[in-house]
């Protein structure tokens, strides 16, 4: 190892907001800027089947989702999206139920440019996953490139798995100007907001909800 931290930033653009994420690569949990959390459990399987057997695996399961051909072809053909982090995000999938708008999240699939962004929309649609099976979500959207579910009764969720998340100029046009079209909005991390954020955020109808990701069986 060159150092014990190597420090990885990247700009993961929701909608014009740039959000710096540090990523943790040490065992020691050093984390510059914003932190992405740690990768949950990835299922056994990967380990026993090879590549080819995971595309495969994954292009079935896309198809029973009612994805395109083509969709599907541009998802297994993304260079910049590891096999593991697609076949775990392919298997999340199912877990959210078919409430409309599901099929907008393979689109964030096809369009992943490295192995972080495909490592927050796996943790991203785990979280979403994992709160589903609690309180179902009636349908999904997607706002830049973060994962959104509203509930039954109106109220929409954006999840977004970060650490600490800072109030910013960009951030506050960014809540304020979405067109989230909720009178209920929720904020669900797995961190926390700045003091700034924690006071800004309820003035425009935000929740604010922390929450731990479970590792996936």
């Amino acid at each position: 190892l060159q150092e014990e931290m190597e420090k990885v930033t990247w700009a993961f653009f929701a909608g014009g907001l740039p959000l710096n994420i540090g990523v943790k690569v040490a065992s020691s949990g050093a984390s510059i800027g914003l932190t992405a959390t740690e990768l949950v459990g990835l299922p056994e399987e990967i380990y026993e089947a090879s590549p080819a057997e995971l595309a495969l695996r994954d292009r079935r399961i896309l198809e029973n989702l009612g994805i395109k051909i083509g969709v599907i072809d541009a998802v297994i053909e993304n260079p910049d999206l590891p096999a593991s982090l697609r076949h775990q995000i392919t298997t999340t999938l199912p877990r959210l139920g078919d409430g409309p708008g599901r099929a907008e999240f393979v689109r964030l699939m096809v369009n992943c440019e490295n192995g972080i962004q495909a490592r927050f929309l796996s943790e991203a649609l785990t979280l979403m996953a994992q709160r589903h099976e609690v309180t179902p979500y009636a349908s999904y959207a997607i706002f830049g490139k973060l994962p959104a579910a509203y509930l039954p009764d109106g109220s929409m969720e954006l999840v977004a798995p970060f650490d600490f998340v800072s109030w910013t100029e960009e951030f506050s046009e960014f809540i304020q100007k979405s067109p989230f079209e909720s009178p209920t909005k929720r904020l669900v991390l797995t961190g926390n907001v700045s003091p700034t954020a924690a006071k800004a955020l309820p003035t425009f109808g935000w929740e604010t909800i922390t929450v731990t990701t479970t590792p996936t069986p």
